[in-house]
Parts: structure tokens; C-alpha cells; sequence
């Protein structure tokens, strides 16, 4: 399972702060472990911002990640939204097929405050 893209970014940068306190690895080098351990759907667009150290590339897939969401957020709302208006549409179509059988069954002539039709 994949994890939130805050959550990976602390693990990794606790994990970096043991493993590189002389600041030995290059900014280009963790760049890229931290690329290696990102949803494989998001490498590409983190890599294409060309992030030069690690808080560029955990920023540029917080955006990422944020624009998927709200890509994914409109899709839910679309689809809800076309599912509606069918759904609506479904009803009237409905209620005018039994306006028009109702009427069909009374006599032209038809009254309804009329006495003699009660």
C-alpha cells in the first residue's frame, strides 16, 4: 500500500538526517531515492519541475498529489452532477407519461367540480 506523500516525506527525511549528517550524498542523489519510493504515476511530473534539492521535490509532489485530487474531486462532481440531471430528466419523462395516461382516461367534457361526476 501506498503511503500519503507527507507521510513518506517525514520518513524519508528522518531517515536522510541519520544516514547523511556529514552531507556526503548530493542534493541530485537523494532527488532521486526520494523519486524511487513515489507512486510510479507521479515520478514523471515531480521529475518534470527538475527539483534541485529534496524540499523542491517534496513540494513538487504535494502539488502533484493535490492536483490529482482535485482532478478527482471534479470527475466525482461531473459524474454526480450528469447522474442527477439524468435522474431528473428520467423523473419528468415519467411524470408526463402519467399526466398523459391520466388525461387520456377522462372524457373531454370532464369536470371535476361537477356534482354528477362524484
Amino acid at each position: 500500500p501506498y503511503e500519503k506523500v507527507d507521510f513518506y516525506a517525514g520518513k524519508f527525511k528522518r531517515l536522510l538526517k541519520k544516514v547523511n549528517s556529514s552531507s556526503a550524498l548530493s542534493d541530485k542523489y537523494t532527488v532521486r531515492l526520494f523519486l524511487n519510493r513515489l507512486r510510479k504515476n507521479i515520478v514523471p511530473l515531480v521529475a518534470f519541475n527538475h527539483p534541485k534539492n529534496i524540499e523542491e521535490a517534496i513540494d513538487a509532489a504535494k502539488q502533484v498529489k493535490s492536483d490529482q485530487q482535485d482532478d478527482e474531486l471534479e470527475q466525482v462532481l461531473d459524474d454526480y452532477e450528469e447522474k442527477e440531471l439524468s435522474e431528473i430528466e428520467a423523473y419528468m419523462a415519467n411524470s408526463q407519461e402519467e399526466y398523459e395516461l391520466e388525461t387520456d382516461l377522462l372524457p373531454l367534457d370532464y369536470n371535476p367540480w361537477n356534482e354528477e361526476n362524484h
